[in-house]
């Protein structure tokens, strides 16, 4: 884990888009931030460079597939990003999915107070056909949430249809129905497709 010590006094920073075709633009800057023609070069090798190395998902006692998760616990998980989905301006939600089957929630609510707090018969928007005609027929596909430090995640993330870790998941019973949550803790590291952890999920 990479961590850095900022000092508002003396540094500064710049957010870049990790994708190859991306120019040099940040998308989030340090007020003082000055981008120097070395820092271009440095961009591109570290953009060639994400593009070739593969992630190791590393081993954990928090990992845990979706058969095991719990409500109002953080979990690890290993899984695959199936899509990404603008539920309204800025606010995100991910489908993902690791070929395990969820453990089965109850409703603990009363009839009587289907009258005044009924329950949803959907959460949220649906999404096009022609994304759930692509989701897998076997297995738990998990929303996950992302909550207001993540507004911009739907313009960087380039995960979608790939495997990863993520790092702090929350967990939750939603209306009967399990959810995700992405929160400030909460990390997102690319796997590669030979990775031990990826090759089990899809056996």
């Amino acid at each position: 884990e990479v961590c850095a010590v900022f000092n508002k006094h003396f540094s500064s920073f710049a957010l870049f888009d990790g994708r190859l075709s991306h120019g040099f633009s940040p998308y989030q800057t340090f007020p003082t931030n000055c981008l120097l023609d070395y820092d271009k070069g440095f961009i591109t090798r570290l953009r060639d460079w994400c593009v070739t190395f593969q992630f190791d998902a590393g081993l954990s006692r928090y990992v845990l597939s979706l058969k095991d998760m719990k409500a109002r616990e953080y979990i690890d998980l290993v899984c695959k990003v199936l899509s990404v989905y603008e539920v309204s301006c800025d606010k995100w939600m991910l489908f993902v999915w690791d070929g395990t089957d969820a453990p089965p929630l109850s409703l603990n609510g009363k009839l009587e107070d289907e009258e005044t707090k009924a329950l949803p018969l959907q959460i949220g928007e649906p999404l096009p056909g022609n994304i759930l005609c692509k989701f897998p027929c076997v297995g738990t596909v998990l929303r996950v949430t992302a909550d207001k430090a993540y507004e911009k995640l739907g313009h960087h993330f380039q995960s979608t249809g790939k495997w990863v870790r993520i790092r702090n998941l929350f967990c939750e019973n939603e209306y009967g129905l399990w959810k995700g949550c992405l929160t400030r803790r909460t990390k997102v590291r690319l796997l590669s497709e030979d990775d031990n952890s990826v090759v089990d999920c899809q056996r």
